[in-house]
């Protein structure tokens, strides 16, 4: 998916607070695998002419929080079904304005 950049390096490695560049290519890898999934889990509500300018706040966020939890979370603690539903149930709270439901 082209999803269109909805935050930035900068603010990605200033909300992971993070200040070194030791990091900086596990930060890019995981921004833009948040940013898509956010993007993707919108929907048709995503609008492709968003930048990180423009986009609403609570879908920033919400790529924020996925950043932070993509960050952490790395594979290597599958131990718990229950983090994985948190993040998807916090997901769906900050952005559930915006977003396209699904039909069942």
């Amino acid at each position: 998916m082209n999803a269109p950049e909805l935050v930035t390096f900068d603010e990605a490695k200033r909300h992971l607070r993070i200040t070194d560049d030791d990091h900086d290519e596990d930060i890019e890898a995981t921004r833009l695998q948040a940013n898509d999934l956010v993007f993707g889990y919108l929907k048709s509500q995503g609008d492709p002419t968003w930048t990180a300018l423009t986009v609403p706040p609570e879908i920033k966020r919400g790529v924020l929080v996925m950043i932070a939890y993509y960050y952490e979370h790395r594979g290597d603690d599958l131990t718990s079904a229950d983090s994985d539903a948190a993040i998807w149930s916090a997901l769906g709270n900050i952005v559930k304005r915006r977003r396209d439901p699904a039909l069942a």
